[in-house]
């Protein structure tokens, strides 16, 4: 079960709901792939699945800077798509609106002990040999 948002906006506008259904994650070397299984209800997850199929739908980065990553991108005319604020962390996903079918920008707020979380999901796959493919956290 994803970690629950204490805030959550969709396009600016306040959700009390959740968006994840379940969020399973690895790593590839210092990569994080993650693979999202949306609510039925709406949100960018869905309309990429209905509009485009699997695939791509964003890109994420660890930022130090997030408050001015965010402003950079919307003075580059991207829009906040989906909000989240958590206990331990914040996210944003940046949109083009002039090519809804771009993978979106996620920019990524840690905290020192979500950003050890992080950590120690990555550091098994450091080496690994195949083996012990799940691990719950």
């Amino acid at each position: 079960m994803p970690i629950p948002f204490q805030v959550l906006k969709i396009w600016g506008q306040q959700v009390t709901r959740q968006v994840h259904q379940r969020v399973l994650m690895g790593y590839t070397g210092p990569v994080q792939i993650e693979l999202i299984e949306p609510t039925e209800d709406a949100s960018p997850y869905r309309d990429f699945l209905e509009r485009r199929g699997a695939g791509l739908q964003h890109f994420g980065f660890l930022r130090d800077d997030f408050d001015a990553q965010i402003a950079a991108a919307e003075a580059r005319g991207m829009v906040r798509a989906i909000e989240g604020h958590q206990a331990l962390s914040r996210m944003c996903y940046l949109a083009d609106p002039t090519d809804p079918d771009a993978p979106m920008i996620e920019l990524v707020d840690l905290k020192p002990e979500r950003r050890q979380m992080f950590d120690r999901m990555r550091l098994p796959s450091v080496g690994w040999d195949g083996n012990d493919v799940i691990r719950e956290l």
